[in-house]
């Protein structure tokens, strides 16, 4: 019997999500349960136009501006496969080129044969209510597999839901599939560098990591972590990681990602 999949999204712009769902559409693999959140009342009309949607009113949360808090994520490949310093050096520059004080680590200390750094800052996470809709959408789930989908995000092959089908066939329930994406401008998530390491056994790395990166059963919904803070995903994803005794890694690209085309975008 075909698995049913679960493709969670949350719509607040229109001119994304009928890019999103028209690629939904035209895949070649059909038993998919669309699950979409709306906000407001625009929203909720607009997503009243689409068929076969299940639908999922969530509270009209306000992002509270300069609410930060410091998390202690795992953010380099550090000790867990003792990778080369020249290596982490790499990526730490990479990750933490975002953060406020753009610190470097500054100092490596030597533990037989494995290395690791200190940073002299933790990154700080914005207030991000709109996470906890994922949690909310979750309520709608059939018994199946879990897949999020943004509404900037979409599929550029028509045959990613029917290898996703296949890659779970040949595994069990007890198994996250893991995959990657591309965005409008070429970039890869994960990136080469950590990609090759994380199929090796380090776990995912914070900003290298997307919402649209995974797959897994939904018998596992009780350990995603959709609160209201920046990271949310990578979180969930960390959880998985360690809750699922199986890892599968599925190397077709046919996801793209963000909005960075140079289109408008309506936010609600």
């Amino acid at each position: 019997m075909d698995p049913l999949i679960n493709v969670i999204t949350r719509v607040s712009r229109k001119n994304f999500f009928k890019r999103c769902r028209e690629s939904l559409l035209s895949q070649n693999y059909k038993n998919v349960n669309h699950i979409c959140t709306h906000e407001s009342k625009e929203i909720g009309d607009f997503l009243q136009s689409f068929t076969d949607l299940s639908l999922v009113k969530v509270p009209n949360f306000k992002r509270i501006p300069n609410l930060f808090y410091s998390y202690n994520h795992h953010d380099l490949l550090d000790d867990f496969v003792n990778p080369d310093w020249e290596f982490q050096q790499k990526l730490a520059h990479t990750l933490m080129k975002d953060f406020r004080d753009k610190k470097i680590p500054v100092e490596q200390k030597q533990y037989g044969e494995y290395k690791s750094s200190s940073f002299t800052s933790r990154p700080k996470l914005r207030h991000c209510p709109y996470n906890s809709y994922v949690k909310i959408a979750e309520s709608k789930i059939n018994d199946g597999w879990v897949f999020y989908l943004d509404d900037d995000d979409y599929f550029h092959s028509d045959d990613f839901l029917q290898i996703l089908k296949i890659n779970i066939l040949e595994n069990n329930e007890d198994t996250l599939h893991i995959f990657r994406k591309i965005s409008t401008v070429g970039k890869t998530m994960p990136s080469e560098i950590s990609w090759s390491k994380i199929k090796s056994g380090h776990p995912v790395i914070l900003h290298d990591f997307g919402t649209s990166c995974f797959c897994f059963h939904s018998k596992y919904l009780d350990y995603t972590v959709w609160d209201e803070w920046s990271g949310a995903d990578y979180r969930t994803a960390k959880a998985l990681e360690k809750m699922i005794p199986n890892k599968n890694y599925i190397e077709n690209i046919s996801i793209v990602f963000g909005s960075n085309d140079g289109e408008s975008v309506d936010l609600f």
